[in-house]
């Protein structure tokens, strides 16, 4: 049975080492993160990962606070995921994005979307995000990356 659980650092390393694999571009930051100890109690409130019949994580999903009201959105997920699983994907991941806005009083959520990701683009604007313009240049690879927004 599938299952929704905190996220631990290993998972966000687990999680690039096979995106990585599929020669799907992962997130060095998020790595960095998963080797700091001391934002570990950071991924286990704002973030969460849900596991496959086996227990193997294919989906990391997680909020990173910019300042008081506003963060950003951020998505690991696996073709597994999408493919077999995105009912359960897409719902428990808005649902555990609403709980943090409520939970935290966030009048805004934001995030940065490679425009070449038709899933990432889709998710977004399927729950109300809009694009709010291309970042030239912005990701560490100096790829354009989207900024897609809700506010509440």
């Amino acid at each position: 049975m599938m299952d929704w659980v905190r996220t631990e650092p290993d998972h966000l390393i687990l999680m690039n080492n096979h995106l990585a694999s599929q020669k799907i571009l992962g997130n060095g930051s998020l790595l960095e993160v998963a080797e700091d100890s001391a934002l570990a109690p950071l991924l286990a409130t704002h973030a969460r990962t849900l596991r496959n019949e086996v227990g193997d994580p294919i989906l990391c999903v997680g909020v990173w606070p910019q300042w008081p009201g506003v963060s950003s959105v951020w998505m690991l997920v696996t073709a597994e995921a999408l493919l077999d699983h995105s009912i359960k994907v897409i719902r428990g991941s808005w649902r555990f994005m609403r709980g943090i806005v409520q939970r935290d009083g966030l009048h805004r959520l934001q995030a940065y979307v490679y425009p070449s990701h038709s899933a990432g683009v889709r998710f977004a604007e399927h729950y109300g995000f809009l694009n709010e313009g291309t970042m030239k240049q912005f990701s560490q690879e100096k790829e354009d990356l989207c900024l897609y927004a809700r506010t509440f």
